[in-house]
């Protein structure tokens, strides 16, 4: 695994320039907020418990906290077998208030480049507190995001193994209680492997998918819709016979198969049509441009190009007139708008021989008509001057409020920016960043109700600084529905335990302290909503002697 690892990464870019974009953000950052599980606070006067229900003693929690964790990594009392990458947040005052109007969670894949740290699915909030963190029992996971499949909300990543810039492995689905759904995993057809780029599911329970194969020492590229149930293979484009070398504006390697066209996105072009018979949007990274699929055939057929290069001739042109700052250069994640009117491109604008010196966000205005495009909408990574380098992934994601997402890719970063009304030039509202060297493929912001086990509530009690004093810490990964803690603690003999205290949730683990007498003492957790109803308890435990 670690040599493809590094190959992929070495294929597309060096991790010098992901370090230097980094450094610089790390600047910008000095004296910004950084949110991560801390102390508890604990719970007001006014906090909504159920009528009627006597309360305990709580006490202050300020000096109490977590172990302090290496550089970059996250350390949790309750749950030392998790050790998730840290997250710094900061949030402009325009966004606290779009907040309510946006979803809560952050959905990430963070992937070291290059260097030993934690790999996992990663879901956190918008103050950079984590909810759950996963690392898949073998492969690596990339893309995650939740979906809607058969009317069920479904946490789906690819997982599997890297192969030379792209991926063979195939897709999980999980439920809301993090657990396998049914007709996971989902698999490519045709003697395929899936590819890690793209896993969409679509509304009539079908999901697009790539896949990479070689044929005649050239990497070839298919768009493949796969019933989820079935299995069934209900399409297929390839870029064989259908798209020209001499697209392509990748160098041909000295050795190994030619990546000419490096598929990485599929989307739905909008339309009222019947189920199987959409057009498709194909996004080939290394040919600069964008494809619509027409399927009104066995195997389609190009409907359109849509070329990043405005001055383009010969097989480097395309179907439309490219207005001013309209072009873009090895992009990710090409996606129609809902309406039709254009499209979103995350423009990756690295290297050779690009023309432009910073990624960015883009909206594309599309006139079918008279085959023009023009510009919309960019998002510059302000917060890092002169903006920063991508050297690959990347995407951006329109947000319910019609403001945009934008996760940089291959440097550490995600941004959100309000929506833009009438200016090109978005305002960033929100900057997060992972540890320096890190990427994360895609990022998303959706709101989620996760309900794991009962099993995954941990609780460890250590002994306090002084005799009688102990200190809870409780963690639940995944729960989103935690709204305060109650603490039961008494002998071990008893076959029920009195609460002794009450604590707001704070971040993923919470430090309850308390003081006590006695001894052969037994300490449990109830986790509640904003109710005041319970959730789940946790198993006894006792501190150490």
């Amino acid at each position: 695994m670690t040599a493809p690892r590094f190959s992929r990464r070495s294929l597309l870019a060096t991790s010098a320039k992901v370090g230097a974009g980094a450094a610089a953000m790390t600047a910008g950052l000095a004296g910004g907020g950084f949110f991560q599980g801390g102390p508890a606070s604990t719970v007001p006067s006014s906090s909504r418990r159920s009528a009627g229900r006597t309360r305990p003693r709580t006490v202050a929690t300020t000096d109490l906290r977590s172990p302090p964790a290496p550089p970059g990594v996250q350390r949790f009392v309750s749950r030392p077998d998790l050790t998730p990458p840290q997250v710094r947040v900061i949030r402009s005052e325009a966004y606290r208030d779009q907040e309510p109007e946006l979803p809560r969670y952050l959905f990430l894949s963070p992937d070291p480049i290059n260097v030993k740290g934690p790999i996992g699915a990663m879901i956190v909030d918008t103050g950079g507190d984590l909810v759950w963190w996963s690392v898949p029992p073998h492969g690596v996971p990339f893309n995650l995001r939740p979906q809607t499949y058969d009317g069920q909300t479904v946490l789906t990543y690819w997982q599997g193994d890297f192969i030379a810039g792209h991926g063979e492995g195939y897709y999980v689905m999980l439920d809301t209680t993090y657990r396998p759904s049914r007709h996971s995993p989902v698999k490519a057809g045709n003697g395929l492997q899936g590819d890690l780029h793209e896993f969409l599911i679509t509304p009539y329970g079908s999901a697009l998918l790539t896949c990479y194969y070689e044929h005649q020492g050239v990497y070839q590229c298919a768009a493949q819709e796969v019933d989820i149930a079935t299995g069934e293979v209900k399409f297929q484009w390839d870029t064989l016979h259908n798209v020209s070398l001499a697209e392509s504006y990748q160098p041909k390697p000295s050795k190994g198969a030619y990546d000419f066209f490096h598929i990485n996105s599929i989307d739905l072009w909008p339309a009222r049509v019947a189920p199987y018979h959409q057009d498709l949007l194909v996004s080939g990274r290394n040919v600069w441009a964008a494809y619509r699929i027409s399927r009104d055939r066995p195997g389609g057929r190009i409907v359109w190009k849509l070329s990043g290069n405005p001055t383009g001739k010969g097989p480097h042109g395309g179907s439309f007139r490219m207005g001013k700052n309209t072009n873009f250069e090895w992009q990710h994640d090409v996606l129609a708008l809902p309406d039709g009117s254009g499209v979103s491109i995350f423009d990756d604008a690295e290297g050779p021989p690009s023309p432009e010196k910073q990624a960015r966000g883009l909206i594309l205005n599309m006139d079918q008509r008279t085959r023009s495009v023009t510009l919309r909408h960019q998002f510059l990574h302000t917060s890092t001057p002169g903006g920063v380098q991508v050297p690959f992934e990347g995407n951006v994601q329109l947000l319910p409020n019609g403001g945009y997402l934008v996760g940089w890719g291959g440097v550490p970063f995600v941004s959100e920016y309000g929506p833009p009304g009438g200016d090109v030039n978005g305002t960033m509202d929100l900057d997060l960043q992972l540890p320096e060297h890190y990427s994360s493929y895609r990022a998303y912001l959706y709101d989620w109700t996760g309900r794991p086990p009962d099993s995954e509530l941990a609780l460890t009690v250590l002994p306090g600084p002084s005799s009688g004093q102990y200190v809870a810490h409780v963690s639940w990964n995944g729960a989103t529905e935690v709204d305060s803690w109650s603490l039961h603690a008494g002998s071990s003999h008893s076959s029920s335990l009195p609460e002794v205290a009450a604590a707001a949730r704070t971040g993923f683990e919470t430090v309850i302290p308390v003081d006590l007498s006695g001894s052969s003492l037994d300490f449990q957790v109830t986790a509640l909503d904003r109710e005041g109803r319970p959730l789940a308890t946790s198993r006894r435990a006792q501190p150490p002697s």
